[in-house]
């Protein structure tokens, strides 16, 4: 039976992977890598609207910079259009326009994939210690989703 697996330094580190998978039509096993904002929220650092900002920053972002990208389902909101890379670099102006730049920073960079929290939090601050950037990173990325979300519907602003 053939095995498509991370390896061994990636499963002892703690790089977030799904549980393997089997497929009845094929004879394997496969893995998931998990994004940054997966892992978060598995890890309880952010809430379901968090997640939701996420996933809908993460397919604007790619969509913008001319990638196939779509509900699962058939097309996306933008599919339609005859240039939808206009229109999903227009979502995501809106979208940094909501945050301040150092969310911005931070949120490109997990999107990108060059790191994780606490990477993030070393780059963008002054804190070097593993604990303080860690929390600098978290504070980060959640405060851009945390704006994200309430801009974009998924979590309803609360009444003064």
């Amino acid at each position: 039976m053939e095995t498509i697996a991370p390896t061994v330094e990636r499963l002892r580190h703690g790089y977030g992977h799904d549980a393997p998978e089997r497929s009845r039509t094929a004879n394997r096993v496969a893995y998931r890598t998990l994004s940054a904002f997966e892992a978060m929220h598995r890890k309880g650092q952010i809430y379901d609207c968090h997640l939701m900002a996420a996933v809908k920053l993460e397919g604007h972002y790619r969509g913008a910079r001319g990638a196939k990208v779509g509900n699962g389902e058939g097309s996306s909101a933008g599919e339609h259009l005859e240039c939808p890379e206009i229109y999903h670099w227009q979502m995501l102006a809106e979208a940094w326009h909501q945050v301040r730049p150092r969310e911005e920073q931070a949120l490109t960079m997990l999107i990108e994939g060059k790191g994780n929290v606490e990477y993030v939090g070393r780059l963008l601050s002054i804190h070097k210690d593993r604990g303080r950037a860690g929390a600098i990173g978290r504070e980060l990325v959640t405060g851009g989703l945390e704006c994200l979300a309430t801009y974009w519907g998924f979590r309803q602003r609360r009444e003064p």
